[in-house]
């Protein structure tokens, strides 16, 4: 007997065409194959983990909220397994505003969400806060599962690298030679996106070239700066101590 399992990523969990891999129920799972489900919102996209992801992202809005201590957990929809005490990494789209401890990971269907969760979240009270999952996720069955991330921010870096906070100190330059080199399955047209930029070495000539916005060109490269951080390329307090003059001249060393 064969069961499904998800090992691919999605924007979230109404999205259509997730491939699957099958495999026997008593056959064990190989690396990166994985039966865990997290669905995180839209803005951020899917990640599909047993354990704990090491980054977690959020709005710009946050920001504050999560540095002043108001905002001391987080909730995303689906099981994800994690252990207290684990470090993880805290970034405002592509500001790296923080790193935190875990300090409780607890699943609870949406309906058993209290006015207490919501004031951990950030918010004032329950029904702030099932509009906000309500805007990232649309439509909720109050018995689908949520998991509550709780944390506490142990290092501020927008205080002690404010310059670098962005993409980890990183130039468009060096995400692009790095996401070139190290990421296999790159879209062809993100590929292209990438080396374009690495021959114009300019957002906006780069955009008006390849008839996009720089909105969506920047996007391009927010998805693969993410995906380096997932696959554990980028080690973010690395970069954030690395000067960028040393990175622009030593780019096979970075």
């Amino acid at each position: 007997m064969y069961s499904k399992v998800f090992a691919v990523e999605g924007m979230d969990e109404n999205i259509k065409g997730f491939k699957f891999k099958e495999r026997r129920n008593d056959e064990p799972l190989k690396t990166g194959v994985v039966e865990t489900i997290q669905f995180l919102p839209s803005w951020e996209g899917a990640k599909l983990s047993r354990n704990m992801v090491k980054h977690l992202f959020f709005n710009r809005e946050f920001e504050n909220l999560i540095l002043s201590g108001r905002k001391k957990s987080t909730i995303r929809l689906g099981r994800i397994v994690g252990d207290s005490n684990e470090t993880i990494y805290l970034h405002c789209e592509e500001k790296l505003i923080a790193k935190a401890r875990v300090k409780a990971v607890t699943c609870k269907k949406l309906k058993d969400l209290t006015d207490e969760d919501a004031l951990k979240d950030g918010f004032k009270k329950l029904p702030d806060l099932l509009m906000a999952l309500k805007k990232y996720y649309g439509k909720l069955n109050p018995e689908k599962e949520v998991t509550i991330i709780e944390f506490k921010v142990e290092e501020d870096y927008t205080k002690k690298y404010p310059d670098r906070v962005r993409y980890c100190g990183l130039t468009y330059e060096q995400i692009a030679f790095k996401a070139l080199k190290e990421i296999k399955e790159l879209k062809p047209s993100n590929r292209e996106a990438l080396n374009h930029y690495l021959i114009r070495k300019s957002i906006a000539k780069t955009a008006k070239d390849l008839g996009v916005t720089n909105r969506k060109l920047k996007r391009v490269f927010f998805q693969v700066y993410k995906e380096l951080l997932r696959m554990g390329v980028l080690e973010p307090e690395k970069c954030l101590r690395i000067e960028n003059v040393y990175l622009a001249k030593n780019k096979r060393k970075f």
